[in-house]
């Protein structure tokens, strides 16, 4: 009897590293740029979530605010409509945008950004696109894939205080 169990353990885990091993052959290998980003964060509350045993910790609040609330309630006030582009107003929209910082949540305040918490910045970004999806995506570019992040990472100090973020 004991031969028997241990006989069709041994076949069960060769049954599952053929599947192991077929599996992996279909699964493309990590690159480089993946392996890093795998390896650059923390797994914070996302571990205990796939775990299903979310501890109750505080969690840190932001008291202090870089950016006006008022300038995001008169944004959406004055852009209500879905469409940006084609708009005849796009022009007037993309200038208040920019004299009133809507461009420059990651810019440090040295080069003339708002330099905000990721907290902040997702709550102002969740709060405009809630309020009108495409008004969202126009703030959110700029702020995440926009050539002002090229510019404090790779620019000149010259380029870096000639651009006016």
């Amino acid at each position: 009897m004991r031969f028997h169990i241990r006989y069709e353990y041994v076949t069960m885990l060769r049954v599952q590293k053929m599947i192991f091993n077929g599996v992996k052959k279909l699964v493309p290998k990590i690159s480089a740029t993946e392996m890093i980003a795998l390896q650059s964060g923390t797994t914070s509350i996302d571990r205990e979530i796939f775990q299903g045993v979310v501890s109750s910790r505080k969690f840190a609040k932001q008291t202090t605010r870089v950016f006006d609330e008022d300038k995001i309630r008169e944004l959406i006030a004055r852009y209500p409509s879905q469409h940006i582009y084609p708009n005849s107003d796009y022009k007037q929209l993309l200038i208040f945008m920019g004299i009133n910082g809507f461009f420059s949540f990651l810019i440090p305040k040295e080069y003339g950004g708002k330099k905000m918490s990721v907290q902040e910045m997702s709550d102002i970004l969740t709060y405009i696109t809630s309020a009108n999806p495409s008004l969202g995506v126009v703030t959110m570019v700029p702020n995440s894939l926009g050539p002002a992040e090229l510019l404090l990472h790779y620019g000149t100090y010259a380029q870096k205080n000639k651009c006016h973020f």
